[in-house]
C-alpha cells in the first residue's frame, strides 16, 4: 500500500474586486414644495456616503469568510484530482504487473538404487550409491497481455547430458561418458570452469480464452490425459516416484498442435473436456514427417465442493508414428549433384485409451489410473525386437501393453504428515521380462502452503507374465529411495 502526503503549503486566489454600490437617482423631477432643503439633503447623501466609504475600505467579513470556503473547496477538489491520478497510476501500474506473472518450483534431495551390477538397468543407468540430486528447477513464465489471450511458458533448468553414457566399454569399444566442461569465456580468468547444462521447454503455448465453455490453445502441451500428467510439477503430486505409463511413454508426454478446451457447470459438477490435433509424439522430432495427424480427447467430470470431492475422466489418442532416415545415394562425379533417398524404417500406428479416479474423504485422498497401447504395425516397417529377446532377429509384433497404479493417502491429524501407500502393476511385451509389480509407500510432510518433504521407497519385481523367457527375471528387481525438498513460489 503506498502512502500519500501532501504539501502543507497554500494556493491563493485574488479575490474579485467587489462592486461599488449603485447610485440611486430621484425618478421625475422634484416639485419645489416638496424639495428637501440642505439639511435633509446633507443628511440624505450621508448614508450612500458613508457606505461608499466603508466599501472602499475592504471586503466585509462576511466576504472573507466566503473566500475561505471557497479557497478550501479549491484546496479539496486539487487534493481529489492529485488523489485519483495517484490511483490511476497505481492501478495502470498493477494492471502492467498482471500482465506477466513468474512462479515455479524447485525439488533437491538424495537418493539410490540396489540392482545387480550385472543386469541391464545397472548398465544403463548410475545404480548402487548413495547421491544427491538436483531434481526439478522449474519457472513458469504467464502472460496475460489481454482478457482474452494468455501465453504459458514452462522452463527447466538442468545439468543433463553431463555424465550420460556415450559408449560402453569391453566389446562394445572405448567407454566414453559426456563432459560439458569447458572454460568460461566470459570469465575474469582464461582457465575458468564451467559445466554446460541443458534447458528443457517443458511447454510453451498460445490461448484464447474468452469463453470458459470454449478456449483454443496452440503450441507445445502436455497431453492431458489421467492425473499425473495434467498435474506434473513436484508441488501437487502426491507421489515422488512416476507411475510406470509416464516413465515408458504409452501415452505421449506432450505433443505440439491444437486443442480445443472448455467446461461448464451443472449443479455442484464440472463438466469439461479437451480435444486435440498434433503431431504426435515427439521422441524422435517435435515435428511432423508426414501429413496424417494424431488427434485425441479426453472428457471428466469433477465435484470440488462438499466433503467427498470426486473427479473421473477418460482419455483417447490415436496417432501414427514413423521415423524418417535421410540417406545419400549418389554424389558427383557419379552425378551431378548430392542425392538423397528417404525412407521410414519403422512406422506403426496406436491407440491409447486411459482411465482415472480421483476421490477426496475429508483428509484420505484416493488416486487411480489406468492406461492400455494397442500398437500396430505397417507390413515391412517392424522394428528389431528387444535386446532381451530369445529369438535372434526377431521384430516386435503388434500387441497390446496395460499399466496402472493405486495410490491411497491419509493425512494425520499432527504436524501435517501424510503416508500413503502405491502399488503398480505393468505387462508389456518388448522389453525385459513382461511382468513388473511395484510396491512403493511414502509420505510427505507439509511444513507450509509453498514447502514439502517428499519421501518414498520402491521395490519393483519383473517377473515373466505371458511368456516365459531365459534366465531369472528376478535378477532385475529393484529397491530405490528418494527424499525431495519441494519449494513451491
Amino acid at each position: 500500500m503506498a502512502a500519500v502526503f501532501f504539501g502543507s503549503g497554500h494556493a491563493f486566489a485574488q479575490a474579485d474586486e467587489p462592486e461599488s454600490l449603485p447610485r440611486v437617482e430621484p425618478e421625475g423631477e422634484l416639485d419645489t414644495e416638496d424639495a428637501p432643503t440642505t439639511a435633509d439633503v446633507t443628511q440624505t447623501d450621508r448614508a450612500p456616503a458613508e457606505q461608499a466609504s466603508a466599501t472602499q475600505a475592504g471586503p466585509t467579513r462576511e466576504q472573507y469568510q466566503a473566500l475561505e470556503a471557497r479557497l478550501a473547496a479549491l484546496e479539496a477538489s486539487q487534493a481529489e484530482q492529485e488523489l485519483a491520478a495517484l490511483s490511476n497510476e497505481e492501478a495502470e501500474a498493477e494492471a502492467r504487473h498482471d500482465v506477466l506473472k513468474i512462479y515455479g518450483f524447485l525439488d533437491m534431495g538424495l537418493q539410490r538404487t540396489w540392482v545387480d551390477e550385472s543386469t541391464i538397468i545397472a548398465g544403463y543407468f548410475d545404480t548402487n550409491a548413495w547421491t544427491f540430486a538436483m531434481g526439478n528447477v522449474d519457472f513458469y513464465f504467464d502472460a496475460t497481455p489481454h482478457p482474452d489471450w494468455r501465453g504459458l511458458a514452462e522452463i527447466r533448468f538442468t545439468n543433463a547430458p553431463r555424465g550420460r553414457i556415450n559408449n560402453f566399454g569391453g566389446i562394445a569399444g572405448t567407454f566414453e561418458r559426456e563432459n560439458t566442461q569447458q572454460f568460461d569465456p566470459g570469465g575474469t580468468v582464461v582457465n575458468a570452469p564451467i559445466w554446460l547444462g541443458g534447458v528443457i521447454i517443458e511447454r510453451a503455448w498460445v490461448e484464447w480464452q474468452r469463453y470458459q465453455s470454449f478456449r483454443v490453445r496452440t503450441g507445445n502441451f502436455f497431453t492431458p490425459f489421467g492425473i499425473w500428467n495434467v498435474d506434473h510439477g513436484s508441488p501437487t503430486l502426491i507421489s515422488a516416484f512416476l507411475p510406470q505409463f509416464i516413465q515408458q511413454m504409452y501415452f505421449p508426454i506432450r505433443q505440439t498442435g491444437v486443442q480445443g478446451l472448455g467446461s461448464f457447470f451443472s449443479g455442484e459438477w464440472e463438466f469439461a473436456y479437451r480435444a486435440w490435433l498434433s503431431n504426435g509424439r515427439e521422441e524422435i522430432n517435435n515435428l511432423d514427417f508426414n501429413d496424417e495427424k494424431a488427434f485425441g480427447a479426453r472428457v471428466f467430470a469433477r465435484k470440488d465442493v462438499g466433503k467427498v470431492r470426486t473427479q473421473i475422466g477418460a482419455s483417447f489418442h490415436r496417432g501414427r508414428v514413423a521415423d524418417k532416415a535421410v540417406n545419400i545415394t549418389s554424389i558427383p562425379p557419379a552425378s551431378d549433384e548430392i542425392r538423397f533417398d528417404v525412407e521410414e524404417t519403422f512406422a506403426y500406428r496406436e491407440n491409447i485409451v486411459g482411465v482415472d479416479l480421483s476421490v477426496d474423504i475429508d483428509r484420505t485422498r484416493l488416486r487411480v489410473e489406468g492406461v492400455a497401447q494397442l500398437t500396430e504395425y505397417e507390413q515391412g516397417k517392424r522394428p528389431p525386437s528387444s535386446v532381451t529377446s530369445p529369438i535372434p532377429g526377431a521384430q516386435r509384433a503388434d500387441d497390446w501393453r496395460y499399466s496402472g497404479y493405486v495410490l491411497l493417502a491419509h493425512e494425520l491429524p499432527w504436524w501435517r504428515i501424510e503416508p500413503y501407500i502405491y502399488v503398480e502393476l505393468m505387462q508389456q511385451n518388448f522389453e525385459l521380462p513382461d511382468g513388473l509389480v511395484n510396491f512403493a509407500p511414502g509420505f510427505n510432510v507439509y511444513f507450509n502452503p509453498a514447502t514439502q518433504l517428499k519421501v518414498q521407497a520402491s521395490h519393483g519385481r519383473l517377473f515373466d507374465w505371458t511368456e516365459d523367457l531365459p534366465g531369472d527375471p528376478g535378477i532385475h528387481t529393484t529397491t530405490s529411495v528418494v527424499g525431495r525438498i519441494v519449494l513451491a513460489f
